[in-house]
C-alpha cells in the first residue's frame, strides 16, 4: 500500500529565506512582460515595514511546494479606518498548480495564521494572467470568494520627462502630522488604501523613503513619497512576442523620444516608487505639472523612473499618459473572502491600495 504525503504548511523562518527568494524567482508575474518582484539579497528585510507580515510555506515529505505571504494593515475600507488583510507572494511551483488541494489547504492555512480581526482581504494578480484569474474566479468549493475590484493601472515614468517647478519641499518630523491628515482624507475616498500615523512615517523613512508636501499660502495641500524599496526588486524575464524581438528598435525609439527603454531579460526596472500620492481638491497646482515636478527630483537622486499606480478610472490618467509616455501594466483587484464568515462588503469607492506595500 502507498504511503500518503505529509503535506504542511508552517511560519517560514530565517532559514526558509533562501527558499523563499527562489519561488520568487521561479514565479513571474504574466503579461506582455513577465515580472519577477524579488526580495535580495534577504526575503525578510524586503517586507515593507506596516503592518503585522508573515510567510508560510507549503511542504510535502520535505520538498517545497510552494508559499503566500499575509499580513494585517490599517486600510480604509468604506471611508473608515479598518483592521484588513492582505494577501501576496502566492508562489506554486509549477508541477503542483493543478493540484487543487494545494490551494485548498493553503487557503485553510491562510485563516490559521492570520490574525482573527483580518475577515476580509486583499490582492491583486495580473490582468494578463487568465487562467490564475479564471481559477481564482470560479468559486471552488472549499476557495475563498475572489470578488473583482477594479484595475490598478501601474505607470512606470520616464524621470528625463521631468521638469523643476519648485512645487515639493522636504518634510520635516514636525510635519509629519498635518501630512498624515492630508494622505488620510485623501486616502478614505478608495478602499485599501493605508491609513497613516506619525510613526509609521517614521519606520518607512527609516527604509529610505523620502517625504514631501507642496504648501499653497502656507497650508499642505499635496504630499507624496519618493521610495526606492532597494530590499524589493523588479526583475525583467522576457516580454510576450512580438515585444521579445522588437524590444531593441523600440529602445532607439525610446531614447530620442524621451520614454523609458524597456530593459533587457534578466535586468531590474530601475525605478523608484512615487507613493502616497494625494492632492487635495482644492488646490491650484495641477496634478500632472505635481509629478512632473516630482519626476525631476527623482531624477536627481538618480533614478530613471518612477510607478505611479492609479485605479483605473483615475481622471488624471489620460492626461498623464498623453503627457509622459510611459510604460504600463494592469493588475486586477480583488476582495477576497470566506463565505462562512462574516465579513465587511465593499462600497463603490474605487479601490486603490498602496502599490509600494504589495510587494
Amino acid at each position: 500500500m502507498s504511503r500518503k504525503a505529509a503535506r504542511v504548511y508552517e511560519l517560514a523562518t530565517q532559514d526558509d529565506d533562501a527558499c523563499l527568494r527562489t519561488l520568487l524567482m521561479e514565479n513571474p508575474m504574466q503579461g506582455w512582460v513577465r515580472l519577477c518582484l524579488t526580495h535580495e539579497p534577504s526575503f525578510f528585510a524586503g517586507m515593507p515595514p506596516f503592518g503585522r507580515a508573515r510567510a508560510v510555506l507549503a511542504r510535502e515529505d520535505g520538498d517545497v511546494l510552494g508559499m503566500f505571504s499575509c499580513s494585517e494593515q490599517n486600510l480604509y475600507l468604506n471611508g473608515v479606518p479598518r483592521e484588513t488583510g492582505y494577501l501576496g507572494g502566492l508562489r506554486v511551483r509549477k508541477a503542483h498548480r493543478h493540484r487543487i488541494r494545494i490551494l485548498r489547504e493553503g487557503f485553510a492555512a491562510l485563516l490559521r495564521f492570520s490574525m482573527p480581526t483580518a475577515r476580509l482581504w486583499h490582492t491583486s494578480i495580473a490582468s494578463g494572467n487568465h487562467a490564475a484569474r479564471r481559477l481564482l474566479e470560479a468559486h471552488l468549493s472549499g476557495l475563498p470568494h475572489y470578488q473583482p475590484a477594479n484595475e490598478l493601472l501601474t505607470l512606470a515614468l520616464p524621470t528625463v520627462r521631468g521638469k523643476r517647478h519648485g512645487s515639493w519641499q522636504a518634510a520635516g518630523p514636525e510635519d509629519h502630522a498635518a501630512l498624515c491628515a492630508l494622505y488620510n482624507e485623501a486616502a478614505r475616498q478608495w478602499q485599501f488604501a493605508p491609513v497613516l500615523r506619525p510613526e509609521d512615517l517614521e519606520a518607512f523613512e527609516r527604509a529610505e523613503a523620502r517625504f514631501y508636501l507642496c504648501r499653497e499660502a502656507g497650508c499642505p495641500v499635496a504630499v507624496m513619497a519618493l521610495w526606492p524599496r532597494r530590499g524589493q526588486q523588479t526583475l525583467v524575464q522576457g516580454y510576450r512576442w512580438p515585444l521579445d524581438w522588437l524590444r531593441a528598435p523600440y529602445n532607439l525609439f525610446a531614447a530620442c523620444s524621451k520614454q523609458l527603454r524597456l530593459p533587457a531579460p534578466g535586468q531590474n526596472l530601475q525605478h523608484a516608487y512615487l507613493a502616497f500620492f494625494a492632492v487635495s481638491p482644492g488646490a491650484r497646482a495641477e496634478f500632472g505639472a505635481l509629478v512632473e515636478d516630482a519626476l525631476h527630483l527623482a531624477g536627481a537622486q538618480g533614478h530613471a523612473a518612477l510607478s505611479l499606480s492609479l485605479h483605473a478610472a483615475h481622471p488624471a490618467l489620460p492626461e498623464l499618459i498623453r503627457r509622459f509616455r510611459p510604460v504600463q501594466y494592469r493588475t486586477c483587484l480583488y476582495a477576497v473572502s470566506f463565505p462562512h464568515l462574516p465579513h465587511p462588503e465593499p462600497d463603490g469607492r474605487p479601490a486603490q491600495p498602496e502599490a509600494a506595500l504589495m510587494a
